[in-house]
């Protein structure tokens, strides 16, 4: 019973160790547990940028304004589209 919790211990300091060693070198910890969260992260930041620009579009009075920000607005609902079909669920 000592030898198994001695191997939980050692096990927790390695892992601990091997997050400091990743955050060191820029990895987010979450990211290396669930591969997802980086990928719902970018899909929320677009969500977030698109209804700014949908508010934007609705303020426009030049025409021309109104493509360049439609085309830009569908460009990141493709993005947001194709990130979605990324993940597994």
């Amino acid at each position: 019973m000592i030898l198994r919790s001695n191997r939980v211990i050692l096990s927790y300091e390695w892992s601990l160790g091997n997050a400091r060693e990743l955050a060191e070198k820029g990895v987010r910890v979450s990211a290396v547990y669930n591969p997802e969260a980086e990928t719902m992260a970018q899909i929320e930041r677009l969500e977030l940028e698109a209804r700014d620009m949908q508010v934007r579009l609705l303020r426009m009075r030049n025409p021309e304004d109104e493509r360049v920000v439609n085309r830009l607005l569908n460009e990141l609902k493709e993005d947001i589209f194709l990130l979605q079909a990324r993940l597994p669920f």
